[in-house]
């Protein structure tokens, strides 16, 4: 953990294995962190033990393009930016603020009762996966407010969560499970941005100062510069 950079080649599973090791490390800045899916795990212990930003984003090992190196690129440098625009929509209006902590939904679920699950109070949450269906993504939503872990996150941005669903599925949309739990919390929601497991991911710090604004315009997603760059 002396490095100063942790870049994942890929995800996939054993990141929880990792968690008991990494609890008899001294508790300091940590390395920045960069991965997604799995790696959610690791970020939410940065999270949870104080270890500084983390970048949930790029893998070399994962699908990526020009848009997932250069976001990642400028987390890693500190700089900040706006992204709005593209396919995603607005579920619930508003403007929050708080700091960005993105997760792959299954994972962070799955971290509820552990030493590894993260307050998640003040975060605007971002969310994605691959391969749920979106009464999957409701009981994991479900499980996560069950624990009293959503009650204070200030806004909502969900991924586009792929998952190929047969011909004959008469269940809610993503867009709708997005929507209806925007409700519930009371906060600003936006759906399909395309971060995580996306062909040509965003890089999203987490960590950051962030605000998110929706109206029936459209929305913003404002990342400020990390602290301290000159």
């Amino acid at each position: 953990m002396t490095h100063p950079v942790l870049l994942a080649a890929r995800g996939g599973y054993g990141c929880l294995e990792l968690i008991a090791s990494m609890a008899a490390i001294v508790d300091r800045p940590g390395p920045l962190l960069i991965g997604f899916s799995d790696l959610t795990v690791l970020h939410a212990w940065w999270r949870r033990r104080g270890r500084g930003e983390s970048i949930y984003g790029f893998m070399p090992g994962a699908p990526h393009g020009e848009r997932a190196l250069a976001s990642a690129a400028a987390c890693a440098q500190g700089e900040g930016f706006a992204h709005r625009g593209d396919a995603t929509q607005v579920v619930a209006g508003g403007e929050a603020q708080g700091e960005m902590f993105a997760a792959c939904l299954r994972v962070l679920a799955g971290l509820v009762g552990t030493p590894a699950m993260p307050d998640l109070a003040g975060s605007i949450l971002a969310l994605e996966d691959i391969d749920e269906r979106p009464y999957s993504v409701d009981r994991d939503l479900m499980q996560l407010h069950l624990s009293g872990a959503l009650t204070r996150v200030r806004g909502l941005v969900f991924g586009r969560f792929p998952c190929a669903l047969p011909d004959d599925y008469a269940g809610p949309t993503q867009r709708e499970v997005a929507a209806s739990w925007a409700r519930r919390l009371g906060v600003p929601a936006i759906v399909d941005l395309p971060f995580g497991h996306d062909p040509d991911p965003l890089a999203l710090p987490c960590g950051r100062p962030t605000t998110l604004r929706c109206t029936p315009d459209g929305w913003r997603l404002d990342i400020a510069s990390r602290v301290g760059l000159a």
